[in-house]
C-alpha cells in the first residue's frame, strides 16, 4: 500500500470487523474485565459450565441464579421440596417454576 494512499470507512469497517474475531470482541470492550460467554450487560450469565444446580439439594439463593428464576418461584421449589420430598424429573419441576425457566436453563439444572 502506498503511504499517501487514504483509508475509507469501510475498509476501516472491515479491518475493525477482522480485530474484533481474532479477539473474540476483547480488542473492542469498552470494560477490562474479561466478558463471559453468552453475558447480557446486566443481566444473568448463560455459561452452561459443568456445575449444574441440583434442585433436590439448592438453596433459594443459588435457585435465584438461574435465568428466569425470581425470589418467589425458587421458595415455591424449597417448600415444594420440603413437603414432598425430591423431584425425581426435570418436568417435575416445571410444574412449580414453569416450562419456560426449566427450558432456559435445562443445561444447568439436574434432579440427583
Amino acid at each position: 500500500m502506498r503511504a499517501d494512499k487514504k483509508i475509507g470507512a469501510g475498509e476501516i469497517g472491515v479491518v475493525c470487523l477482522l480485530l474484533a474475531c481474532l479477539g473474540g470482541g476483547a480488542a473492542m470492550a469498552a470494560d477490562p474485565t474479561p466478558a463471559k460467554a453468552g453475558a447480557k450487560p446486566g443481566g444473568k450469565v448463560h455459561v452452561y459450565d459443568t456445575n449444574r444446580i441440583n434442585v433436590n439439594t439448592a438453596s433459594k439463593s443459588e435457585l435465584m441464579k438461574l435465568e428466569g428464576m425470581s425470589a418467589a418461584t425458587a421458595e415455591k421449589i424449597v417448600a415444594y421440596r420440603e413437603t414432598h420430598g425430591r423431584f425425581k424429573r426435570l418436568q417435575d419441576v416445571q410444574r412449580i417454576a414453569g416450562r419456560g425457566v426449566v427450558e432456559m436453563n435445562a443445561g444447568r439444572l439436574t434432579v440427583k
